[in-house]
């Protein structure tokens, strides 16, 4: 399998990709801090579980978007130029070389989403540290309570990645594959509001990523038994 994903990394040059997703972190970065001084000057006052879920949703719905172009590069394309012909070619089986795709593309959420809630959340730190607007105290025993929500959300991010493949599977297409992408993102951006509770934000993006599993693999096992039964070639 990761000499599957090494020849998806030479053949597509994903490692070049890494310039946009510093670019990402540091708008997340920006608009975090932006965010941060608007409440201030407001005097709205707001504490670190709100500011955890906002950023939170900021860098998930960022990189499901970033993902979901991912997804188009390596599936979509692959039927829109004819090479995934080439690629059945190969002995090795199918359903392995449609997974490899898809664990690129849900490893990417992981490391992103994660590394992006990190820096946001340290900008604000840093910031409360001096101007002191965010109700309480950050301490690593508050970020402990939330850490079994917060891994929750993160698998949900990444499962959540995965569905644009349906899509794409149906479509065979890289702009309604990318299309799906930002639709997911307005909904999970849409559903931070309305004074939800993290606890509540969570447990709901842990049932969304559950169900986004569920007809992935469904997806992905009939993708591989019509492939079977279909040539392409």
């Amino acid at each position: 399998m990761m000499h599957l994903i090494k020849l998806e990394f030479q053949k597509y040059q994903l490692w070049r990709k890494w310039i946009g997703v510093v670019l990402a972190h540091i708008i997340l970065v920006g608009m975090s801090v932006l965010m941060y001084y608007g409440s201030a000057l407001e005097q709205e006052p707001f504490d670190w579980e709100m500011v955890i879920l906002m950023t939170d949703a900021l860098v998930r719905g960022t990189f499901l978007i970033f993902s979901s172009v991912i997804m188009a590069q390596l599936v979509a394309e692959e039927y829109r130029s004819g090479t995934i012909n080439q690629l059945f070619c190969y002995p090795v089986e199918r359903w392995r070389l449609m997974f490899a795709k898809l664990l690129i593309v849900f490893v990417f959420t992981v490391v992103n989403v994660v590394i992006g809630n990190v820096l946001n959340v340290t900008a604000v730190v840093i910031l409360d540290s001096v101007t002191d607007v965010v109700l309480g105290d950050f301490s690593v025993i508050m970020m402990t309570q939330y850490g079994i929500y917060y891994v929750a959300g993160l698998l949900a991010a990444a499962f959540l990645s995965l569905l644009p493949y349906i899509v794409c599977m149906r479509r065979k297409s890289t702009s309604s594959t990318i299309v799906a992408g930002v639709v997911l993102t307005l909904f999970l951006i849409s559903s931070a509001g309305g004074g939800m509770t993290q606890a509540i934000y969570f447990f709901r993006s842990l049932t969304l990523g559950a169900v986004a599993l569920i007809i992935v693999l469904v997806t992905l096992v009939r993708t591989v038994r019509y492939i079977g039964e279909n040539d392409v070639l």
